[in-house]
């Protein structure tokens, strides 16, 4: 082992132990954090209050992932505002161009749930489109700035081709395989009729729950959503107003007095998720190591999500 490895290792242990400490004296001294109005578990909110959640970025399931929407750490703060006594309701500042289908669904679930005891208000400031817009619909109130990107309501799937290539180079793959279509979703080859219609059934499925979702809840029809929101559109948020998919223009203090209005009280309390020192510690170790979210890791993966030109050049670039 090299002096440099040893140094390494040395350093993570250090900065681990010192995080542990430290998160074990502010557990038992400090479960609510009444200072900075941030708390580490919406559970030991002492006075009444709305939450305030930021989700910006990609949908994801990944624990180990550090940037994003993190699915698994959104539904369990969704759970414990639902089980809070004290908080009342919960607004979102959301910014997000979807992400992997099933986190979204998992998040959707989730406010689904939450919905029926507690108003949820959404504010979008840039974007919120395919997952982004999934997870939004289910608000009780929804409002985004003027020049937001909303909608493209759709699923995607990448799967590239790269056979002309290997043939470029010289390069030949022998599949073995039990299963007539067991190698499908490899980029060896062009796909069959078959093949593509097995995609097709599966991506439309998800289209089809999408549109579901978003109808029931923007209280609209299945119809409207398809005629009218549906098949990628992108809209601004000035236009999504008048179509309904938003419900006004604004930001967090048009959210904030919104949900005033709907729990009919005019002072409250805010409070707001506090990362845990474990977990800061391991996005600094991320940062230190620059280990960088690649967009699309698996590409035969199923995406709510909307793609811009700059997004697939540092998917492109990521993975090379």
């Amino acid at each position: 082992m090299t002096k440099k490895t040893q140094f390494f290792i040395i350093l993570i242990l250090f900065i681990t132990f010192f995080s542990f400490v430290i998160s074990i004296i502010k557990f038992l001294q400090e479960k609510e954090l009444t200072f900075t109005k941030k708390v580490v578990d919406f559970s030991y909110v002492s006075q009444k209050g709305i939450a305030k959640l930021k989700l910006k970025g990609t949908i994801h399931n990944d624990d180990f992932e550090v940037d994003g929407i993190n699915a698994n750490q959104v539904v369990d703060w969704l759970k414990a505002i639902k089980n809070s006594k004290n908080i009342l309701g919960v607004i979102i500042e959301l910014d997000s161009p979807g992400g992997e289908v099933g986190a979204t669904k998992k998040i959707y679930n989730a406010l689904k749930d939450l919905k029926q005891e507690k108003p949820i208000v959404i504010y979008i400031n840039d974007i919120a489109a395919s997952g982004g817009y999934y997870i939004a619909s289910i608000a009780n109130k929804v409002f985004a700035q003027e020049s937001a990107i909303i909608g493209s309501i759709g699923v995607i799937m990448i799967r590239p081709n790269i056979e002309k290539f290997l043939d470029k180079i010289g390069v030949s793959i022998n599949v073995i395989k039990a299963g007539k279509y067991k190698d499908f979703s490899y980029p060896f080859r062009e796909l069959t009729q078959e093949e593509q219609e097995m995609y097709n059934e599966v991506i439309n499925t998800a289209y089809k729950t999408f549109i579901s979702d978003v109808a029931f809840g923007r209280k609209q029809s299945e119809q409207v959503i398809l005629e009218q929101w549906a098949e990628g559109r992108i809209f601004s948020g000035k236009k999504a107003k008048s179509l309904q998919l938003i419900d006004e223009i604004g930001g967090e203090e048009e959210a904030i007095n919104a949900i005033k209005s709907i729990l009919k009280i005019e002072e409250i309390n805010i409070y707001e998720p506090e990362e845990e020192q474990f977990f800061r510690l391991f996005k600094f170790l991320n940062y230190f190591f620059d280990k960088k979210f690649q967009l699309l890791e698996n590409p035969s993966q199923l995406y709510y999500l909307f793609l811009n030109s700059y997004s697939i050049y540092k998917y492109f670039v990521q993975v090379q």
